[in-house]
């Protein structure tokens, strides 16, 4: 069975129960027992954006409950190979906005360790067009 990376931004509407076609989805394969994943960086920005200790607890619980990737230097060296194609490439990323050298860090991950991004960030779609490697995970 795959294991399907979550991104911040389907875990932020999971983690406080919005009502989203991604938190069905999450809701669904977690139901059906798909590993769910996280990585230092998505652990990173879902804990800074914490109002209070008892929310960075209650998030530290719910993400417990699932496998996290650390970053190994390899993973830093292949993320800059894909910021720098991303910004070169002629191609660009949504008008005003530049691809976040963070999301080029989880997009190595996934690459590195063969897992599909569930995000609703259309900077992966950028990056999975610009790469040709990174798998994205959709809603269905």
């Amino acid at each position: 069975m795959t294991v399907i990376m979550v991104d911040t931004s389907v875990w932020i509407d999971f983690i406080y129960n919005k009502e989203t076609s991604e938190v069905e989805t999450m809701a669904r394969l977690l139901r059906n027992r798909q590993k769910i994943s996280s990585n230092s960086i998505i652990q990173m920005e879902l804990l800074q954006g914490c109002k209070n200790e008892r929310e960075i607890i209650r998030v530290k619980t719910i993400l417990s409950g699932f496998y996290c990737y650390n970053i190994p230097h390899k993973t830093i060296t292949q993320a800059s190979v894909i910021y720098r194609a991303c910004v070169k490439g002629k191609e660009k990323p949504l008008t005003g906005q530049t691809v976040s050298p963070l999301d080029c860090i989880i997009a190595s991950i996934c690459i590195e360790n063969d897992l599909p991004i569930f995000s609703r960030d259309v900077h992966f779609d950028f990056i999975s067009k610009i790469t040709g490697t990174l798998k994205i995970y959709k809603s269905v």
